[in-house]
């Protein structure tokens, strides 16, 4: 993630380690544009990217050039909340190139929204229910969810 930063033009100090803890001075502002990423260990390094895209300045395209992505659906999601708020983004499910995603900069509308909790969290309460032939339950569960688990 620090590297996929650098490469949008973010200034990040950290010592040269590549890992925690960093700094990232702000500028008021980034260029943006294409940024590559193995985002096969965790699709939230993809999710990270997009939620920021809006704000650079010419708008960020996110390329994956890893293995198969872990949670296309967490992503879906992601993508789902920008549009919501007026992002533009195209994305491979939609005609567009596989594993590339394209934001365009844009003012994002305020408003409030429900954040769907991350279900996968809920799952050993679940299964010791289960394991144990008791009862458990779990309060705001969604209706509907786009969530694999």
């Amino acid at each position: 993630m620090i590297d996929a930063l650098r490469a949008l033009g973010a200034r990040i100090e950290d010592d040269g380690r590549g890992a925690l803890p960093m700094t990232v001075h702000g500028t008021g502002g980034l260029d943006g544009g294409t940024v590559e990423i193995d985002a096969s260990s965790s699709s939230q390094f993809v999710s990270a990217l997009l939620l920021s895209a809006p704000r650079f300045n010419q708008g960020v395209e996110v390329r994956h050039v890893g293995s198969r992505l872990p949670s296309m659906p967490h992503i879906r999601m992601t993508v789902d909340m920008l549009r919501a708020v007026g992002a533009r983004v195209d994305e491979p499910e939609h005609g567009g190139e596989p594993d590339v995603w394209r934001v365009a900069p844009s003012a994002l509308r305020g408003r409030d929204l429900v954040v769907e909790p991350d279900l996968s969290n809920a799952q050993p309460f679940l299964a010791a229910a289960l394991v144990t032939g008791g009862r458990v339950t779990v309060r705001d569960w969604p209706a509907r969810t786009t969530q694999p688990g």
